[in-house]
């Protein structure tokens, strides 16, 4: 099968955002609702930490979605894929955007000043692993062969 040629989307448990907001919702709901832990004394400095690793996710997640979009691609699981993207972000992981949302969780952790977020984010990562980045990774073997084994043996999963 060519690049283009395919009409089946990948198949991953859940859309990437909604898996890390559904546990950033449970972690500040234990903040608000159960016992509220903060990181830091004053809420200043959760914002000090936390908004420039904000910035740091959204420039990434930009420069990811820019380098889909010169490739022809898009981020959508439900459209299939029509190229394999490796420039920008790209060349260095294979899921910057993954790494984007990583960043964009634990920066908003820290600028609401809650705790209990990051204790969850380990199974965030457990479930991304298995319940989209390896369903991911299949389907692009499945469908660009050697191309993607190439890119899989050059760029790293994470950083």
């Amino acid at each position: 099968m060519k690049p283009g040629e395919n009409t089946e989307a990948v198949r991953v448990l859940a859309p990437p955002p909604l898996i890390y907001l559904a546990f950033l919702a449970a972690g500040l709901a234990l903040h608000f609702l159960w016992v509220k832990l903060p990181f830091f004394p004053q809420a200043w400095t959760g914002h000090a930490a936390g908004w420039p690793v904000m910035v740091v996710a959204v420039g990434l997640m930009n420069w990811g979605g820019l380098a889909m979009r010169r490739s022809g691609e898009h981020p959508d699981h439900g459209k299939p894929t029509k190229a394999l993207v490796t420039s920008g972000p790209f060349s260095f992981s294979r899921n910057p955007l993954y790494i984007s949302l990583t960043l964009a969780y634990i920066g908003l952790s820290l600028v609401l000043n809650s705790y209990w977020p990051l204790p969850l984010l380990p199974l965030v990562l457990v479930i991304m692993n298995y319940g989209v980045i390896r369903r991911e990774e299949a389907y692009l073997e499945e469908l660009l062969g050697p191309d993607y084994r190439d890119y899989k043996a050059k760029v790293r999963r994470w950083l």
